[in-house]
């Protein structure tokens, strides 16, 4: 499969487990066995796709991205370069999205799913050392796994993309100047885009392809 996917946007989407199940913003996603990864003739084939079996059991999962304006309301701070409500956050790093996730599980009354342990950087290092653990029993907010996602974005679908052979800038954003295998150029927004913009895949999950780029 290949992994047109949000790379300075929140990494990835927010699953949690039953108690966000009446949250519209969610998706039930059916458990189920498929195969992750990428027959070894698919094109731009990447050395780690290689296929096996997966099972994965039932989740939720948001059917947007976490938005500007959400992320502002938990963490107090929106770092997007791209600025709009309903447009994705962005420029959040990995331990960025684990402390909103927490963050959003005690606004709610859940139990967070991170324990995070931070220590003071050694002098000359301004990057703060952390390590994360993850109680999976947790009813909190989490970031799915890999496998979860893959699963999730295929929605039953074994195409290079879920839209099935080729996606085109009317089905995601990227950079239209690049279309994947020779297709058909398309548009290169040069932004970020609100979320729901392209239509869901088939378990109603928006903007699962697609990259956002800019120009410095």
């Amino acid at each position: 499969m290949k992994k047109l996917v949000i790379f300075f946007v929140m990494v990835g989407f927010l699953t949690s487990c039953l108690a966000a199940q009446q949250n519209n913003n969610m998706v039930h996603i059916e458990g189920g066995t498929f195969t992750m990864g990428s027959p070894d003739n698919e094109v731009d084939r990447e050395s780690d796709e290689i296929q096996r079996q997966v099972t994965i059991t039932a989740f939720w999962m948001g059917k947007y991205e976490v938005t500007q304006k959400e992320y502002q309301e938990i963490i107090g701070v929106n770092p997007s370069h791209f600025k709009g409500d309903n447009l994705p956050v962005e420029n959040v790093t990995w331990f960025d999205a684990v402390k909103y996730c927490n963050k959003r599980s005690e606004k709610e009354g859940l139990t967070p799913v991170y324990t995070i342990t931070e220590r003071t950087p050694a002098i000359g290092y301004p990057i703060t050392d952390a390590t994360v653990t993850a109680n999976w029993s947790a009813n909190g907010y989490r970031l799915p796994t890999e496998a979860e996602w893959e699963y999730a974005c295929r929605a039953r679908t074994t195409t290079p993309f879920n839209s099935g052979n080729n996606i085109t800038t009317d089905q995601a954003n990227y950079n239209g100047n690049f279309p994947y295998n020779n297709n058909a150029e398309g548009q290169y927004r040069e932004r970020t885009t609100p979320v729901g913009t392209f239509t869901a895949n088939a378990w109603g999950l928006y903007d699962m392809h697609g990259v956002t780029s800019r120009r410095n």
